[in-house]
């Protein structure tokens, strides 16, 4: 072989090796050199080996499984900043994402509310406040929104109390996890609801948030209240609605009273929590009657925020004393029921007022009967036949011919021979009265703003 071709495979030789070498680092992993050993505290002895102390291998020759960290899809996708999100959107569907997002980046309130009144979403007096309502140590936002930039410039709007068309969300980083008053549902004449307050009305150290919102008829404007809160972590209205409310059934559902005169958050009944005091109610229409302003208190019971008392301003006329007897009567206060009915009867200085189609002595001849009528009903529930009968004489005695007079007889023979059932005496009383022609004269309509007494409402031991 001659020097140059000994030479030429002496290169290749050394290139192959080189190349192999240079594989062999890539694939195989490189030692590490380990730290140096600490120094054992005094009196303790090193292990022999890096090994002593570790669980074996469950099978020689194979390596231990090694945890792999993996990272949370928040940590690789951090929630964008309020400059990333950019400007609210012009859509209200997609205003919720928007504010859930802006929510979850931990932006600060002030910078959102600016960004919403800057889009048209809100005006300088709507409700921008934040509160932990369900106690998990982050605080949804209270907002009010404006929605009349989206309407047509045809389209106008109705009368508005105070206010402006519009919703209110309560937001979190979910987006709006609770709304009042969506705009798919939104009245013309109603406003957006605000906050009248943040509040503990409960008592589970969570507050509640009082809102109210004006709803505008021809004649009246009502005050529409709601209490939101979340005592068993889910939020929610707590309001429960008033038995007599009349508002339909997809409705939502409130507090509502006529022009409200005054409102407070304060401890009416002394159970060492705050309620709400509104007083007001007077309707602006002839077609309401005579009326007479009241204050309602709407409290806690357990489990609703439920009307706990309403007390009416006393007017001085005899068919006003006659409905504040009933109520008594309804809360089971029958002693004061019956000082009242007994009022309504006897007192003197009560004034009597003409009715839509009667003279103001048939409406104090029918409150009359009412009153004697209960007052022969109410000693019978304690078994006093002598009080019982005594108005029943007097009935019999002014006005021998009234269906009310016969119904109180009705009432204690039908007692007496069913074994003081009185829920089947009334039954009796009612079918009676419901053949004849207006048992109850006038009350039966002193104006849609007043209670209608009908032979129903005459004996309601149900």
């Amino acid at each position: 072989m001659s020097k140059s071709r000994v030479f030429t495979f002496i290169v290749i030789l050394l290139l192959s090796t080189l190349a192999c070498q240079a594989v062999n680092q890539v694939l195989e992993p490189q030692a590490t050199l380990a730290p140096p050993p600490t120094a054992p505290p005094d009196g303790e002895t090193p292990p022999d080996s890096p090994d002593e102390g570790l669980p074996p291998a469950e099978d020689e020759g194979t390596a231990a499984p090694v945890a792999t960290p993996t990272l949370a899809l928040a940590d690789t996708l951090p929630a964008p900043s309020l400059e990333e999100l950019g400007p609210p959107p012009e859509a209200l569907e997609e205003l919720e994402t928007w504010l859930g997002d802006a929510h979850a980046a931990n932006g600060a309130l002030d910078d959102v509310c600016a960004a919403l009144r800057e889009a048209q979403w809100q005006q300088a007096e709507d409700s921008c406040e934040a509160a932990d309502l369900d106690g998990d140590d982050r605080e949804e936002w209270l907002l009010t929104l404006d929605i009349t930039h989206l309407r047509e410039a045809d389209e106008g709007i109705g009368p508005i109390l105070e206010g402006h068309p519009g919703d209110f969300w309560i937001v979190n980083e979910e987006g709006a996890v609770y709304m009042a008053r969506g705009s798919d549902e939104l009245d013309f004449f109603s406003s957006a609801p605000t906050v009248v307050d943040v509040v503990d009305m409960t008592g589970d150290d969570l507050p509640e948030v009082v809102t109210v919102f004006t709803t505008c008829g021809a004649h009246t404007c009502f005050y529409d209240y709601q209490i939101i809160g979340a005592p068993d972590g889910e939020i929610r209205n707590l309001v429960q609605p008033a038995e007599e409310s009349e508002a339909p059934a997809d409705a939502p559902v409130t507090i509502s009273l006529a022009y409200v005169e005054e409102e407070e958050i304060r401890d009416a009944n002394d159970d060492d929590l705050p309620d709400l005091v509104i007083s007001g109610g007077m309707i602006g229409s002839a077609g309401a009657g005579i009326q007479r302003p009241r204050v309602e208190v709407w409290a806690w019971d357990g489990s609703a925020i439920s009307r706990d008392s309403q007390e009416w301003a006393d007017t001085g006329y005899r068919f006003h004393t006659l409905y504040n007897a009933n109520y008594d009567f309804s809360q089971e206060d029958y002693d004061l029921a019956a000082q009242k009915y007994e009022a309504a009867i006897v007192d003197p200085n009560l004034e009597d007022v003409e009715g839509f189609s009667a003279p103001a002595s048939e409406v104090r001849d029918n409150v009359r009967q009412f009153a004697a009528f209960r007052l022969s009903l109410l000693p019978l529930t304690r078994g006093d036949i002598t009080e019982s009968s005594r108005w029943r004489t007097w009935l019999q005695d002014e006005y021998p011919h009234a269906p009310l007079t016969e119904a109180a007889h009705l009432l204690y023979s039908r007692w007496e021979a069913n074994g003081n059932d009185l829920v089947d005496a009334c039954a009796a009383v009612t079918e009676y009265l419901d053949a004849q022609s207006n048992p109850t004269g006038p009350l039966t309509d002193m104006g849609y703003a007043n209670p209608s007494l009908t032979a129903d409402e005459v004996c309601p031991i149900r």
